[in-house]
């Protein structure tokens, strides 16, 4: 009897932990819902549930703390998500995750030292740590700070975030947002960008991370034009620069579709003759480099392609488009410029990303340190602001990508 007691008692626990289980999962649904719906109502920030925070204009970058990377995303413009009263503004928090399809967390700051709300900034992984630079705090306020954001360990091995403000020497850049940054392995490289009164020269602003002392380059060859918007990659001693909006570029459609490459070590600039099927003019996209491969990832307002490429900056006008039409209006783009070989391949997306805009997002590659056998880019953020409709956000995405001779979305 006592036998039967007992295996008639085990199988009413195995019920009651089956019966709390499915409550949970539930609940889990339930608040999942309940936080969808007060997005949709409130304008929310939802990012306290575990969501990645809905941001433009922000940085992200990775950053090693002990055996384990995290993917930090810093301000850029958004919901408030310190609490209390919520709107959309320019924002100055910390976001973390150790996998991007998994919770995100918002970072624990020690210390009262933290930069000023920004956006349109800059931040660089230097592997322990990221440092941020420039931006601007309204539409006509640049920045040209730097600062360092640690991760570190606590007690419980769960991490924690120290800001410190880095004063630098030498010849400083002028307050700059919209700019170019890259990392060499010791100096980050700013290029171009725009500030109070429009576009900056040709001149190249090198830091030393070692001794926070910034150098001025004066640069020659055919170099691009000033710009802000651009994207600019580290690869084999170059720096790489591609699109943007050229100083006196029509707003609505960039023209520039030629790749630059500036030698480091000389200061020259020199044109990639790159072929293939180049992609339209593109700006506030992103571009990183796999094994000698840019991949690059935007939006672009459709015209035809002869329109491209006009015979004076000002002969071809804007065509007027709706939004509805799949042939015309702002389309996504995604391809890869085999730097070596000076040709591009356009990548086909699988599937269709209705409502989400790539641009002034940002794209950070996820190695396998994740724990995944996958490479994956990470396409946070993003979206733009209509007058009309109010601010939209991008929903996160997540590509998977097959490595070979020519980089693949699979």
């Amino acid at each position: 009897p006592q036998a039967v007691h007992s295996a008639a008692g085990r199988q009413a626990m195995d019920a009651l932990q089956q019966k709390q289980v499915e409550n949970l999962r539930c609940l889990q649904i339930l608040e999942g819902k309940v936080c969808d719906l007060m997005h949709k109502l409130c304008g929310k920030d939802a990012s306290a549930k575990g969501r990645p925070p809905k941001r433009w204009s922000h940085a992200t970058a990775t950053c090693r703390i002990g055996s384990q990377e995290l993917l930090v995303t810093f301000g850029g413009y958004g919901l408030n998500s310190n609490g209390g009263s919520r709107y959309f503004g320019r924002q100055n928090d910390v976001h973390f995750t150790y996998d991007p399809q998994d919770r995100w967390y918002k970072a624990d700051i020690k210390g009262k030292c933290v930069p000023c709300k920004r956006q349109h900034h800059s931040m660089i992984s230097t592997g322990s740590s990221c440092i941020v630079f420039g931006g601007r705090t309204n539409p006509t306020k640049g920045l040209n700070d730097v600062w360092v954001l640690e991760a570190k360990l606590n007690e419980n091995d769960y991490p924690y975030f120290l800001w410190k403000e880095v004063p630098t020497t030498g010849k400083q850049p002028s307050p700059r947002w919209r700019h170019s940054m890259i990392f060499d392995g010791a100096n980050l490289i700013s290029y171009g960008g725009r500030g109070k009164s429009g576009c900056f020269n040709g001149l190249v602003h090198v830091l030393d991370t070692k001794t926070w002392e910034w150098s001025e380059h004066e640069t020659k060859g055919p170099g691009p034009s000033k710009r802000h918007s651009h994207s600019a990659v580290y690869n084999c001693g170059n720096m790489i620069v591609f699109g943007g909006y050229e100083n006196d570029g029509d707003s609505f459609n960039p023209r520039d579709r030629n790749v630059y490459s500036l030698d480091l070590n000389t200061w020259i600039w020199s044109q990639i003759p790159a072929v293939g099927e180049v992609p339209p003019p593109l700006f506030s996209h992103t571009a990183l480099v796999i094994d000698g491969q840019m991949l690059v990832v935007g939006s672009s307002y459709y015209v035809p392609p002869e329109a491209w490429t006009p015979t004076s900056d000002r002969d071809i006008k804007r065509v007027d488009t709706q939004w509805d039409n799949l042939d015309i209006g702002m389309r996504n783009v995604v391809a890869v410029l085999d730097i070596v070989k000076a040709r591009w391949h356009p990548l086909s997306l699988n599937r269709i990303f209705k409502g989400r805009l790539f641009m002034q997002h940002t794209s950070t590659l996820i190695k396998r340190s994740f724990g995944d056998s996958d490479l994956k880019l990470c396409i946070l953020g993003g979206g733009g602001n209509c007058y009309f409709f109010g601010p939209h956000f991008n929903d996160m995405t997540v590509l998977k990508l097959s490595e070979g001779s020519t980089l693949k979305i699979k």
